[in-house]
C-alpha cells in the first residue's frame, strides 16, 4: 500500500508534464504531501494514520480521473502513458525504498518519546547520575577517544560514564542509537564502542563475515517485560503463554482465560533491535510469528504508543525493558505484566527470581584502546556499579569473571 500511494502521484505528475495538463499537478502534490506527513501524523495521533492514507489515495484517484477525462484516452495518449509508467518505475521504487529507510531510521528516534538532551553529558541540570571517578580511571587526554554508541535505553548509563571519566573539553562523542545502528557503526569503524545487549544472530554473522570478533563486558542487568493496555484485565502470563502468543499458536485472549473479546495483537520491533533479539532468545527454538506490517514498530517508543492506544487495539500486547518503561517513558495507559507470577522489580532481577533477565554489555571489536579499556573497567568497578544501580539498572554480581569474547 505504501508503494502504491507513493508511486501513483509521481506518475501523475510525470503524465501532467508529458501532456501539459498542469491542473492535475495540484491533487498529485497534495497527495504526496499527505503521504509524507503520515509518519509524523502516526507518531502524534495514531488514530489518524489510516485517515491520512485514505485522503492521499483519493486525491491521487481524483487526479487520474481528471487527466483521463481531458485526454479522452486517445491511442497516442495511451502509448505515452505506457512509456511514462515504464520509465518512472525504477525511480519510484528507489524513492519508496529511500522513504522506507528514512521513516524507519529517523522516526525510530522520534518514536522513543524521550528528550535525550536531558541526558547530555556536562549540560547544566542534566538528569545523569553524578559520581566521582578516581584519577587513575579517567580518560587519557593524549590517547584516541572512542565514539560511544548506546542503545536508546542505555544512553543514560553511557552518558553518565563519559561525564564521570572525561571533561567538557575532551570527551568521547556519546550518542543514543538503535541497536542495529550501533552494531553497524561498530563493524564499520574500529574506533566505536557500543553499550547494548548481546548481538543478534545476524550481527554475529556480519562480524564473522568481516573476520571480526566481539569482546563483551557485562555491565548491567534489566528485566525484559511484556505490557498491555490498562483496560485489559490480565495481570500475569506464564513464560509458556508468552511463547504461545508470539509463535502464533495462541490467537485470542479467551484462550488464556481472559475476559476480553478484542483480537490479540502481538506487536513486535524491527529485526536486529535489542528487544526483538531478546524476544527471539526467550522463544528459543520456537519461531516467532511473522507480524503484519502495521504490527511491527521501529522505535521502542513506537511499540509503547501502539499498545497504549487502547481505543484502537484493546487486545494489543508489546514488549520492552523495565528501565525504559518505568524510568523514561512512564506511559500511564499501559501496565507491565508479571511473568510466572513474578513482578519485574529491581529486587527480583537481582535475586534472579524474574524469569526474563537481559544483560547489557560494553561491546568492542579488535584490540581495545586505552580509553575503551578504561570505560569498560570503570563500569565494572565499585563506582561504576554504583552508577549503574543509581541510574535504575542492576549491576551484575561478578562482572570481571563474566567478561568474555564472542567469536
Amino acid at each position: 500500500m505504501d508503494s502504491v500511494i507513493f508511486f501513483l502521484p509521481l506518475v501523475l505528475i510525470l503524465l501532467a508534464v508529458v501532456f501539459r495538463r498542469w491542473f492535475v499537478v495540484v491533487p498529485a502534490i497534495l497527495s504526496l504531501g499527505v503521504y509524507w506527513s503520515v509518519g509524523m501524523i502516526t507518531i502524534a495521533f495514531a488514530t489518524l494514520h489510516f485517515g491520512a492514507y485514505f485522503l492521499a489515495w483519493n486525491l491521487t484517484l481524483l487526479g487520474v480521473a481528471l487527466l483521463l477525462l481531458r485526454l479522452v484516452v486517445r491511442r497516442r495518449a495511451l502509448i505515452r502513458i505506457a512509456l511514462v509508467l515504464m520509465l518512472s518505475m525504477p525511480a519510484a521504487i528507489c524513492c519508496c525504498r529511500s522513504y522506507d529507510w528514512w521513516t524507519k531510521e529517523r522516526f525510530a528516534a522520534l518514536e522513543n518519546r524521550v528528550d535525550w538532551n536531558d541526558f547530555k553529558p556536562f549540560a547544566p541540570g542534566n538528569r545523569l547520575v553524578q559520581v566521582e571517578a578516581d584519577e587513575s580511571s579517567r580518560f587519557v587526554a593524549d590517547e584516541p577517544v572512542p565514539v560511544v554508541s548506546c542503545a536508546y535505553a542505555l544512553y543514560p548509563v553511557g552518558a553518565a560514564a563519559v561525564q564521570a571519566l572525561g571533561s567538557q573539553e575532551s570527551s568521547p562523542v556519546v550518542r543514543p542509537d538503535s541497536s542495529p545502528q550501533a552494531y553497524s557503526s561498530l563493524l564499520g569503524d574500529g574506533g566505536t564502542l557500543v553499550l547494548a545487549l548481546a548481538p543478534s544472530a545476524d550481527q554475529m554473522a556480519a562480524a564473522e563475515k568481516n573476520g571480526l570478533e566481539y569482546e563483551l563486558t557485562p555491565v548491567a542487568l534489566d528485566a525484559f517485560v511484556f505490557f498491555v493496555p490498562t483496560t485489559n484485565p490480565v495481570d500475569s502470563l506464564t513464560g509458556e503463554q508468552v511463547r504461545g502468543i508470539y509463535s502464533g499458536r495462541i490467537k485470542s485472549w479467551r484462550e488464556l482465560g481472559v475476559d476480553l473479546d478484542a483480537k490479540l495483537v502481538p506487536y513486535q520491533r524491527n529485526k536486529g533491535s535489542g528487544s526483538q533479539t531478546a524476544l527471539e532468545r526467550i522463544m528459543g527454538e520456537v519461531p516467532v510469528v511473522d507480524p503484519v506490517k502495521e504490527d511491527r514498530r521501529g522505535g521502542m517508543g513506537g511499540i509503547v504508543s501502539a499498545v497504549a492506544d487502547y481505543r484502537n487495539r484493546p487486545g494489543a500486547i508489546g514488549f520492552s525493558f523495565r528501565y525504559y518503561m518505568e524510568e523514561l517513558v512512564k506511559e500511564k495507559n499501559v501496565k507491565i505484566l508479571k511473568i510466572d507470577g513474578v513482578e519485574p522489580t529491581v529486587e527480583n532481577i537481582r535475586s534472579g527470581a524474574y524469569p526474563f533477565i537481559e544483560t547489557a554489555y560494553v561491546v568492542t571489536v579488535g584490540k581495545r584502546t586505552e580509553n575503551m579499556r578504561r570505560l569498560a573497567d570503570f563500569l565494572v568497578s565499585s563506582t561504576g556499579r554504583e552508577l549503574v544501580d543509581r541510574t535504575g539498572y542492576v549491576a551484575p554480581n561478578d562482572c570481571e569473571k563474566a567478561k568474555r569474547v564472542v567469536r
